[in-house]
């Protein structure tokens, strides 16, 4: 498995964690899991 590592300003941070606590989840790592799960099941196209 690869590994990605982004910078997130601050203010972004801090924001991540104001929607992990409203969303009951775990952790920031959680939230990105969920997102890109989300994005991936939006967009898979099936044939």
């Amino acid at each position: 498995m690869e590994k990605l590592e982004i910078n997130l300003t601050p203010e972004l941070v801090k924001r991540m964690d104001e929607v992990v606590e409203l969303l009951g989840l775990d952790s920031k790592e959680e939230l990105v899991r969920c997102a890109i799960r989300r994005y991936v099941d939006r967009y898979l196209i099936i044939a």
